[in-house]
């Protein structure tokens, strides 16, 4: 198994490991290791780059994710020019690429500003199984981190994948905090943004990704499941649920759901309807302190 795992054509490959073949590829490249030595050094550079000893900087092992990355990262990307964004926030581009922009939601005033922009894109994950190829884009500058500190978009958690560079995250919270701290776009105006306090406006987004800010009233505990109730009518108020499983992880990043309760929060989500709106939170980044 392992000498198919590394043999020259690639093929029978795992996604991970042709993303280090053509690391050590690339490495060998750029140095100008001789023809007679390339298959020895391969080999090494292979073993150094699965147990991270070789730091290759691909699109899912750079931190350029600020703007003004490197130049030959962008060069190794590709490029097209935007035809349209479709209601589930996918940028449908004029050659019939489908990509969607790693880490936001859009908001539905951000085709305008989409539409006819030519974008170099970094994928950093295989397609879904539906075509769409998760990106970076630039524009010049890093066009996730535009659109946030417009308002045009939100984080949205669970589209920032473990393979996005490392600085990508804070990037985009950065921005994102900036524009709510102006009151840009999206942070502005209703639309994705709701109050807990009135749930029939959050059911409202039922199915779709809202942003619900609100005063915890109090917290419950199931077996497995964690509550947190934004109001004491508990069959129609508006109530976020997460594992216990990620309770710690919460703690860890200053949201311990012991200080919750009476303390404002803000969460994002797909909004559900069960005993009224509720939202599932899988990521701990999807909770924050509204205040």
């Amino acid at each position: 198994m392992a000498s198919r795992r590394i043999n020259r054509a690639g093929t029978g490959l795992s996604g991970h490991s042709r993303v280090l073949t053509a690391g050590a590829d690339r490495i060998l490249a750029e140095t100008g290791f001789r023809r007679g030595l390339c298959a020895a050094v391969r080999s090494v550079l292979l073993q150094g780059l699965a147990t991270g000893l070789v730091l290759w900087p691909g699109p899912a092992h750079s931190a350029a994710c600020l703007p003004g990355a490197p130049e030959r990262e962008l060069d190794r990307g590709q490029a097209g020019s935007v035809e349209r964004v479709r209601a589930d926030g996918a940028l449908v581009l004029d050659d019939g690429r489908l990509v969607m922009l790693a880490g936001l939601y859009l908001d539905s005033t951000a085709a305008q500003s989409l539409t006819g922009r030519q974008l170099r894109l970094l994928p950093v994950e295989e397609p879904d199984r539906w075509g769409h190829v998760l990106v970076l884009a630039f524009d010049g500058d890093l066009l996730q981190a535009q659109l946030l500190a417009d308002g045009l978009a939100a984080v949205w958690p669970l589209r920032v994948p473990a393979s996005l560079p490392p600085g990508c995250a804070a990037e985009f919270a950065r921005a994102e905090a900036a524009a709510r701290a102006e009151g840009k776009g999206l942070w502005g105006r209703p639309g994705l943004r709701f109050e807990a306090s009135d749930p029939q406006a959050v059911l409202a987004r039922n199915g779709r990704f809202a942003i619900v800010e609100g005063r915890v009233e109090s917290l419950g505990k199931a077996r497995d499941t964690r509550y947190l109730n934004f109001g004491g009518r508990w069959a129609t108020d508006f109530t976020v649920t997460f594992s216990s499983s990620i309770e710690g992880q919460l703690a860890a990043k200053g949201m311990d759901p012991a200080r919750m309760e009476g303390a404002r929060v803000r969460v994002r989500g797909v909004v559900l309807e069960k005993d009224g709106p509720h939202i599932e939170v899988a990521d701990p980044a999807q909770i924050q302190w509204a205040n």
